[in-house]
C-alpha cells in the first residue's frame, strides 16, 4: 500500500509541533508553512523557533569530526560524548532495541569496526557506542592496508565473528583475509553508507559461505540511523517511523523530520537526497528501490558530486560536457571513468587536471581506501552514453551489471 503523508502527519502532529513549533492542523498546511532545511538543530520548537546547531559552542562535550559532504567542502559532524550519568534518548533506546531484537548485533558478538580512524572517524566512534549498548565486543580494525598475517592470526584467536563497515571496505577486508590465508568464521556483515552491489554480495558469499547474514543500516551523518534492511532484500529498508516523520517529494526525494525532543541532533524536513518508493506493509513503513539523485553517487563508500567535478573541469574547459561512468573491474575495484567532450585532441595531457580531481576532499578520502581508480579521457560526442530518449547522461552507473 502506498504511503500517505497526510495520514501519518495526523497521527504524529503533536510530536511534530513539539519539534518544529508549527501548529498546522493538517499536512498541507504543514508542508506549505515549514520549508525544507539542510540544517541541523539543537533546540525544540516549543517557542515557535528553531536554532541552528553550532556544535563547537556546545557546553556538552562533543566528538568533532568532519565529512567532505557532496560539495567537497569540509563539514563538521559532531557526536555527543556521554558519561554514565547522561540519559539515553527515546530514539537511541529504540535503535538499540531494533538492533538487538533483530539480532543485527547480539551480546557476545566480536565485531570488527571497519570505519575510518582519523579526522573522519565520527562514525567509528558512533559504531563503538552502538555496539557497546548491544553488549557486543568491539575490535577497532583501522587501516586494512596495514594488516599483516599476524594481525589476522590475532583476529582468529579472539574469534572475530562480525564485520561492520561500508561495502567496499568489507570486501577489502575479506580479500586481505583470503590473500593472507587466515580463514575467519565471519557469520554476519553489517553495511551502511552505500548500497551493497550484487558483485560484492556474490563475492562475500563465495568466500564466507551461503549462510552469511548480510544486513544494511540506512543512516545519515546528521542524525544517525533511520532504518534497516529487510532480511534478504538489501535495497528495501524498514524505516524507524516511531522516531522520524518521513515525507516524499518528487524532486528532492525522501525528507526526514525528527520526532524525539531529547535527541541531541534534530532535522526538520531534511532532504536526504535519495529517490525511491515509500510503502506501508502491516503498519510498518518501507523505503525501497533507493537511488541517489542523478548528480550524486557513491564511490568506494563516499558520496561524490558530479557538479563539483564538472565545475572544476569547466574552469579550464568552459564548453566541455562531463560524463561519469562507474564500473567494476574483474578484481571488484571500483572504476570512475570521467569522459570529457570538448575541442581538445585525444592526445592532450590531462594529468594535471586528473591530479586536481583526485585531491578533492571527498574523492581523496575514497582514494585512501585503495579500492578503485579514476580515469580521465577526451572523447567524441558520439562516444558518450545516452538515455533511451536520447538525453546525454551525466552519471551512468554500470556497477550492478558488471
Amino acid at each position: 500500500m502506498d504511503y500517505c503523508c497526510a495520514e501519518m502527519y495526523a497521527k504524529m502532529q503533536p510530536r511534530i509541533t513539539a519539534i518544529t513549533g508549527c501548529q498546522a492542523f493538517d499536512y498541507t498546511a504543514f508542508r506549505d508553512s515549514v520549508r525544507m532545511s539542510s540544517h541541523v538543530y539543537s533546540t525544540t520548537g516549543d517557542s515557535g523557533s528553531l536554532t541552528q546547531r553550532d556544535p563547537a559552542a556546545e557546553q556538552i562535550p562533543m566528538l568533532l569530526g568532519a565529512t567532505s559532504g557532496t560539495t567537497g567542502a569540509m563539514k563538521m559532524i559532531s557526536v555527543r560524548l556521554k558519561s554514565s550519568k547522561d540519559a539515553v534518548s527515546a530514539s537511541e533506546h529504540n535503535l538499540i532495541h531494533n538492533l538487538r531484537s533483530r539480532q543485527v548485533f547480539s551480546a557476545g558478538d566480536v565485531v570488527g569496526n571497519l570505519f575510518t580512524i582519523n579526522l573522519f572517524s565520527s562514525l567509528h566512534y558512533s559504531a563503538c557506542e552502538i555496539l557497546k549498548h548491544c553488549r557486543a565486543h568491539v575490535v577497532p580494525v583501522g587501516d586494512i592496508a596495514l594488516l599483516q598475517k599476524n594481525h589476522f592470526d590475532f583476529l582468529a584467536e579472539i574469534q572475530l565473528s562480525t564485520l561492520f563497515g561500508v561495502p567496499a571496505t568489507l570486501v577489502q577486508f575479506v580479500e586481505t583475509m583470503f590473500r593472507l590465508g587466515v580463514p575467519l568464521a565471519i557469520k554476519k556483515v553489517v553495511f551502511t553508507g552505500e548500497p551493497m552491489l550484487a558483485a560484492h554480495e556474490k563475492y562475500l558469499r563465495e568466500v564466507l559461505g551461503d549462510d552469511l547474514r548480510i544486513i544494511g543500516l540506512y543512516g545519515l551523518s546528521e542524525c544517525g540511523f533511520i532504518g534497516m534492511s529487510v532480511e534478504g532484500y538489501h535495497n528495501k529498508y524498514l524505516l524507524f517511523s516511531d522516531d522520524f516523520f518521513f515525507e516524499y517529494d518528487d524532486k528532492k526525494g525522501l525528507l526526514v523530520t525528527s520526532l524525539d525532543p531529547d535527541a541531541s541532533r534534530k532535522l526538520v524536513r531534511y532532504p536526504v537526497g535519495d529517490m525511491g518508493k515509500l510503502s506501508v506493509e502491516n503498519n510498518q513503513l518501507y523505503f525501497q528501490g533507493i537511488k541517489r539523485n542523478a548528480i550524486d553517487f557513491n564511490f568506494m563508500g563516499n558520496l561524490i558530486s558530479h557538479e563539483k567535478i564538472a565545475r572544476m573541469i569547466n574552469q579550464r574547459l568552459p564548453e566541455a560536457i562531463v560524463q561519469i561512468v562507474l564500473s567494476l573491474s574483474a578484481e571488484r575495484q571500483e572504476i570512475m571513468d570521467i569522459k570529457i567532450c570538448c575541442g581538445l585532441s585525444h592526445a592532450s595531457d590531462l594529468s594535471g587536471l586528473e591530479n586536481e580531481i583526485c585531491h578533492l576532499p571527498d574523492i581523496y578520502e575514497a582514494y585512501m581506501k585503495n579500492r578503485g581508480r579514476i580515469n580521465l579521457t577526451v572523447v567524441e560526442y558520439n562516444a558518450l552514453l545516452f538515455s533511451p530518449r536520447g538525453k546525454c547522461l551525466l552519471v551512468c552507473d554500470t556497477r550492478e551489471s558488471c
